[in-house]
């Protein structure tokens, strides 16, 4: 998501907050509907635009085991912070499937189909309808108390998602010989595919570039496919947000709120602003040292 989309996703949900004190009314299948349409548009267009512009496999496999490195580090950094939040997990096999199956099918339909398509101003509009109807499910419980400790709460993941951000790039350096700078650029670029791939390329060229977009990528994808999953065995709703990155402010978001619950949900919104508007601050600096 660019700046300026970033910027509109969150006064839609700001406008929707507002309005949706006035209703009792909940959204939640419409909420549902466009979460699972978000993870489907954004499969169809890895199908059709990552996975079709590889030209050699060990680039796909080399950004899938980075982002699970930078995925697995960051969950593990943040079961050493204990917390007394309790939160309802709502877990199940159908909710499982239900998130997977959309990216699956989104991306070997891609594969096959191939359609040339506006999927950065598709994926934009289907996050500013997300934005509205999250924003109206949490506004009738939204007050000066809740968004405090939220705020208070979301430094938790925020710090978590950045000393494991820094921990993993240090194994990529270690272990896959990039230079510390290119290593650090690609860890940190927190999910934010659209932003840290063009960052990247700029400095190293096209193929680390498109290896710092695939990481993201996936570490997006694995998000979706994995926490609902992590939460079943462990209540450790810090590290399942630290994991979704930047991510959290809007595509990832409402797995957020239907794993964890509306309050977690806002905290995980936050999260990702934070990593949004400092990622684009700290990646440049790393890359022009």
């Amino acid at each position: 998501m660019e700046i300026s989309s970033g910027i509109l996703f969150i006064a839609v949900y700001i406008v929707f907050l507002i309005i949706g004190k006035g209703f009792r009314k909940n959204l939640n299948i419409a909420s549902d509907i466009i979460v699972l349409t978000l993870i489907f548009t954004i499969s169809f267009w890895g199908g059709a635009e990552i996975i079709s512009g590889i030209t050699l496999a060990s680039t796909l496999i080399l950004s899938i085991i980075l982002s699970l490195l930078i995925f697995f580090i960051t969950y593990v950094v943040g079961i050493f912070y204990k917390v007394d939040i309790r939160t309802k997990v709502k877990y199940s096999v159908g909710l499982q499937v239900k998130y997977i199956l959309p990216l699956i099918v989104g991306i070997i339909l891609g594969y096959i189909i191939r359609l040339n398509l506006p999927y950065y101003s598709i994926i934009d509009y289907e996050l500013y309808i997300l934005a509205a109807i999250i924003g109206f499910n949490l506004g009738k419980e939204l007050n000066i108390s809740s968004v405090l400790g939220s705020l208070r709460s979301a430094l938790i993941p925020l710090l978590v998602s950045l000393i494991g951000s820094i921990l993993a790039g240090l194994l990529i350096f270690a272990i896959f010989g990039f230079s510390p700078k290119l290593s650090m650029a690609i860890s940190l670029g927190e999910g934010w595919y659209t932003y840290i791939g063009p960052a990247v390329a700029s400095y190293y060229g096209p193929i680390y570039g498109l290896i710092a977009f695939l990481t993201n990528f996936f570490r997006e994808q694995i998000t979706f496919a994995l926490v609902p999953l992590l939460l079943k065995y462990r209540n450790s709703p810090f590290s399942a947000i630290a994991v979704g990155g930047a991510t959290t402010m809007d595509t990832t978001l409402g797995i957020y709120v239907s794993t964890l619950g509306k309050d977690m949900g806002l905290t995980a919104m936050i999260n990702g602003i934070i990593l949004t508007l400092i990622v684009p601050i700290i990646v440049p600096l790393i890359l022009s040292l």
